[in-house]
């Protein structure tokens, strides 16, 4: 579990209950920055609440910080701080720590319809907290690259990654060529795709022929090859 003891240069510590002075809480604040390698710009970090005494005088202490989780710091933070003064310990008590995550995110500049093809002209930056976000967001363009819109997006509104999807190479409903082989010959009839799917993806497929069900390895882009 992460530790750190590092030496106070301020002459007073003043804490209460719900708030701490600047000098502890900037202190705090710069240990888990750097000891979580977070960027400051997207961090946001405040003491919530403090069981150490107010009036402990911090000239020329350490203190020792030990994390009182293992997840990395998010939502609210305890901690067990130690200071100590010549070797002896003159004060011990927990600090929670209020934790707040930012990201710049891409949100459309317009609606977006399902199915439409994504440009990057389409979106915009915007700053959202995502502390207690537990999905992927759209955070570059790259990530939207080749892709479609899978539902409706309206403008502002940040996007998670699961509702883009790669352009298909063969459209569900869509007639495609329906490719047998052996080592002796080759079988072509049409069909219909059932899914979408990229090249190289396994779908089912249904012969117009016999109106049997099979799958196969799409191949091209109005190509199907099954095993014979």
């Amino acid at each position: 579990m992460p530790k750190i003891i590092f030496l106070a240069a301020i002459c007073l510590l003043i804490v209460a209950p719900l708030w701490a002075s600047p000098a502890l809480e900037s202190s705090l604040i710069q240990w888990v920055l750097e000891e979580y390698d977070l960027d400051a710009d997207y961090v946001e970090i405040s003491i919530r609440r403090t069981t150490l005494d107010r009036t402990v005088d911090l000239t020329g202490c350490e203190i020792v910080i030990n994390p009182m989780v293992t997840s990395p710091p998010c939502g609210t933070f305890p901690l067990k701080v130690e200071i100590y003064r010549d070797g002896e310990a003159i004060q011990k008590g927990s600090v929670t720590l209020q934790v707040r995550l930012y990201a710049d995110l891409l949100v459309p500049v317009r609606n977006i319809r399902r199915y439409e093809i994504l440009e990057a002209d389409m979106f915009e930056t915007k700053r959202f907290e995502i502390t207690h976000l537990n999905e992927k967001m759209l955070e570059d363009f790259e990530s939207a690259a080749g892709c479609r819109a899978r539902s409706n997006f309206s403008t502002g509104q940040r996007i998670s990654l699961n509702r883009i999807e790669v352009i298909p190479d063969v459209y569900s409903g869509h007639e495609v060529v329906v490719l047998g082989r052996s080592d002796l010959f080759e079988i072509r009839t049409r069909g219909v795709a059932l899914q979408n799917g990229e090249i190289g993806e396994t779908i089912r497929v249904r012969t117009m022929d016999s109106n049997k069900i099979l799958r196969g390895r799409i191949t091209g882009s109005e190509t199907v090859e099954v095993s014979l």
